[in-house]
């Protein structure tokens, strides 16, 4: 097998190698645009084992790698890679758009993923070491996910947020997070910067979960429960008016048995928890399904322990577009739908977002 063809392999597709020469002659292949590397399937063809099985030492692994500039997908999860693997080498996959690294054993994100302007899904779940994430890659989207990080004390600094204009982090039992600046802080700081980067430059979805127990004082209008209404002042849909800042508390009072969760109502998110915001005006809920703000996660990949922070932000037009927000309204309710076993919303907040609050707000944090 001296090489493939780009036809040989579907997008998203496995490939298993059959000797450690098929191997060197696949990784320096450029032509496996969004194809899946099985490395649990090739580890027998390496030397030695070259890549471990989980709980023995971490390694750090070096492959010929030089010819992936075309790769989109990456999956190494669960490969009991340690510190300093893939040294300097992430440079060589420019076209990454997604990356697995879940259930690792490295301790800081290997070097060179902020050269990564195309990735937009990275997976750090369960990686038990990994105490800080330094750096994130250059783009304008990204989703980070690194729920069960039970180490992870220090987040990169939030002026990282200023080229994205779409982010989600999931910082599902991220506890030790407390010791940094605390969780809630952290969250409400990272919006505050977002927000504020929109007022010049649009900017359309932040959001963050992370463990917190109580809604920010920012927040000037919160209830106990999953729903909140608020009066609309006259003429508040005006040239000022950004979007609107949303968070929840919520727990899960009960934890089922991994083979027991019901995971079809959801495969195409492959969810056993489903949160969604909806918004009526005036009574009328929006007619938007589908593109509501919604956050989902997996109990069989990480579950769930004490409360937890849902924060996050959507511009005016992103997600019900300028005709759902007449300033004949006069009233708007938000609420918070679950699905899911145990699952339920203790608390919730908003706050409607002028031009005129974030520049007195980023004026007043940074005194």
């Amino acid at each position: 097998m001296d090489c493939f063809e780009e036809n040989d392999v579907n997008s998203g597709s496995a490939i298993e190698m059959s000797s450690t020469h098929d191997l060197i002659k696949y990784v320096r292949g450029s032509v496996f645009h969004g194809c899946e590397v099985v490395w649990g399937s090739v580890n027998k063809f390496l030397p030695s084992g070259l890549l471990q099985k989980v709980n023995t030492k971490p390694m750090s692994i070096r492959l010929p790698i030089s010819g992936l500039c075309n790769l989109t997908y990456l999956n190494l999860s669960n490969c009991n890679l340690g510190e300093g693997a893939f040294a300097n080498e992430f440079g060589y996959f420019p076209s990454l758009v997604t990356l697995n690294l879940s259930g690792n054993n490295f301790v800081r994100l290997p070097s060179g993923i902020g050269l990564l302007s195309k990735l937009e899904n990275f997976n750090l779940e369960n990686c038990k070491r990994l105490q800080e994430l330094s750096d994130l890659p250059s783009n304008s989207i990204l989703d980070l996910r690194a729920d069960g990080c039970t180490s992870l004390k220090y987040l990169f600094d939030a002026s990282n947020l200023n080229r994205l204009n779409k982010s989600y982090f999931n910082f599902i039992n991220c506890f030790n997070l407390n010791g940094n600046q605390g969780c809630n802080n952290i969250a409400f700081e990272m919006l505050k910067t977002f927000i504020y980067q929109a007022i010049s430059n649009k900017r359309e979805t932040f959001q963050i979960v992370i463990p917190g127990s109580y809604i920010p004082d920012w927040f000037n209008h919160w209830s106990f429960g999953c729903s909140l209404s608020i009066s609309l002042p006259a003429h508040w849909n005006n040239s000022q008016f950004m979007g609107f800042a949303l968070c929840a508390v919520f727990v899960l009072h009960e934890h089922q048995r991994v083979d027991e969760l019901y995971t079809y109502e959801f495969k195409t998110f492959n969810a056993t928890h489903h949160l969604v915001c909806c918004l009526k005006l005036d009574g009328r809920e929006l007619g938007v399904y589908g593109r509501q703000p919604a956050f989902r996660f997996s109990e069989k990949f990480c579950q769930v322990e004490s409360d937890h922070l849902w924060l996050f932000y959507v511009s005016r037009d992103k997600y019900f577009g300028i005709e759902w927000w007449p300033n004949s309204s006069s009233q708007v309710e938000f609420l918070f739908e679950t699905r899911g076993p145990g699952l339920m919303v203790k608390e919730c907040g908003v706050h409607l977002i002028y031009e005129q609050d974030v520049q007195e707000l980023n004026q007043t944090t940074t005194q």
